[in-house]
């Protein structure tokens, strides 16, 4: 039997939130993503937009980061899948 763990339970939260924070702009909102891409990355501004195999590798990272996070959570609580 897993015993719950309530940091564990949080970091997996935490996973999901990053997660969708990847996923979301990626598929919704371009202009929002290359906002983000622009304040992490350090030097000139980004010439020009994200085209759709950089959009499209934010969302895939951004779905993993989501489902990783999402089973940590699950498991950390005690639950089954």
């Amino acid at each position: 039997m897993i015993v719950p763990s309530p940091r564990l339970q949080l970091a997996g939260w935490l996973f999901v939130v990053v997660g969708l924070g990847l996923a979301l702009p990626a598929l919704l909102a371009p202009s929002l993503l290359e906002t983000v891409f622009h304040f992490v990355r350090t030097g000139t501004p980004l010439a020009a937009p994200l085209d759709d195999a950089a959009r499209f590798g934010a969302a895939l990272s951004g779905a993993l980061t989501l489902g990783w996070g999402w089973c940590i959570a699950t498991v950390a609580a005690g639950r089954p899948f």
